[in-house]
């Protein structure tokens, strides 16, 4: 195993490394230099996230016993690039336990033809009201209103994003959560990051150039 900075290994990266040095002077110490940064922590453990997927489970179909218990949320892009288009189903019958039900990712489609998905996976559940964040929100708003569909905004700053990731770290460290073992959103979760701040707070986030749909 060989330990050394990027501009040893290869000193033809040089313009690229400098690029990267500018861009975000800590995560090129983590990934350029080579360097173990003590202030940069994995979110989530491990262990809590094996123990919530449950194996080979990609998806659950409708359960007459669950419904008005299910519940709708999308994280939406511009579907042109690697960011996805994401979509999801889950319900909390008991008030208590999670369980997710559906995940869904689109990248490099037209946007109304996913919109179309959406609309039958909401009908299939019995759904008409699908939380969402406030990027794209006008815009998607009239579309899924053709389709018989509300959005419901739930405006997304620094510390409400930190607040809900908090959330999801303390459901999976008491058990009341179940997973899909979708291979896409395991990787995400374990990369998530937790970075101290020179001022004392921290950011939750995955690394740079990586997603957190």
């Amino acid at each position: 195993v060989v330990h050394a900075p990027t501009s040893l290994m290869n000193a033809s990266l040089a313009e690229e490394i400098e690029r990267e040095r500018q861009a975000d002077p800590q995560n090129f110490r983590r990934e350029f230099e080579a360097t173990w940064l003590d202030d940069v922590d994995q979110f989530l453990p491990d262990t809590d996230i094996d123990l919530a997927v449950v194996r080979d489970r990609r998806e659950l179909p409708y359960n007459p016993e669950l419904a008005g218990h299910y519940r709708a949320a999308l994280d939406a892009s511009g579907l042109t690039g690697k960011d996805r288009f994401t979509f999801a189903i889950g319900n909390a019958a008991d008030n208590k336990n999670c369980v997710l039900d559906v995940l869904r990712g689109w990248t490099r489609q037209g946007v109304p033809l996913v919109c179309d998905e959406i609309k039958s996976l909401c009908a299939s559940f019995g759904i008409s009201t699908i939380r969402f964040d406030q990027f794209g929100y006008s815009f998607l708003k009239e579309l899924m209103a053709q389709r018989g569909l509300e959005l419901h905004q739930l405006p997304f700053s620094a510390s409400s994003k930190s607040e809900i990731f908090m959330n999801l770290k303390t459901a999976l460290a008491q058990g009341r959560l179940q997973l899909l073992d979708h291979p896409e959103l395991l990787r995400e979760l374990r990369m998530l990051e937790c970075r101290r701040l020179s001022g004392g707070g921290y950011k939750i986030s995955g690394p740079r150039s990586s997603h957190d749909d």
